[in-house]
């Protein structure tokens, strides 16, 4: 059985919510207290957003002046909050990442589109064609045909062959 860590990340307004406070609040901690506060292990920015994660939370909490902020201080997560933490927690869903072989049925498409190409960049294709003429040519001429029928089978047969 395969773990995954999940690192669960909190919007302003639910890190104001577990550490009893204003989202307002929130931004104006940040912004006072950047030194002290890491982007990528506290919070991370998404698109206009902040994610807080727990670490950061736990930092707020020593700048927040609540009663919520005080219970996380003093270690008792469960006074400051802690439902509101189980909450979210279990809010978390899995994401499908779905068959992970899907990503190989393209494989047969873009080997032979890259096979075809080789073969064009390299010549192979108009040399294969050229001999192909010249082998129709060849046997025309050993065999009495009607000429003009004879062409048009052979640029049929080579319409099918290109």
């Amino acid at each position: 059985m395969e773990t995954i860590d999940v690192t669960v990340k909190y919007c302003n307004a639910d890190a104001a919510k577990i550490l009893g406070c204003t989202e307002n609040n929130i931004r104006q901690v940040k912004a006072r207290n950047s030194d002290g506060l890491i982007e990528g292990k506290d919070w991370e920015k998404e698109g206009n957003s902040v994610l807080w994660t727990i670490e950061g939370l736990t930092k707020m909490a020593e700048w927040v002046k609540s009663e919520q902020a005080i219970a996380i201080r003093n270690g008792n997560i469960e006074k400051a909050g802690a439902a509101e933490i189980k909450h979210h927690e279990t809010e978390i869903k899995a994401e499908s990442i779905g068959n992970p072989f899907e990503q190989l049925n393209s494989i047969p498409d873009v080997l032979s589109d890259r096979m075809a190409q080789k073969l064009i960049d390299e010549g192979i294709i108009k040399r294969t064609n050229d001999l192909t003429v010249e082998k129709i040519i060849r046997a025309m001429a050993r065999t009495p045909h009607d000429i003009k029928a004879s062409v048009d089978d052979a640029f049929k047969l080579l319409d099918l062959i290109s």
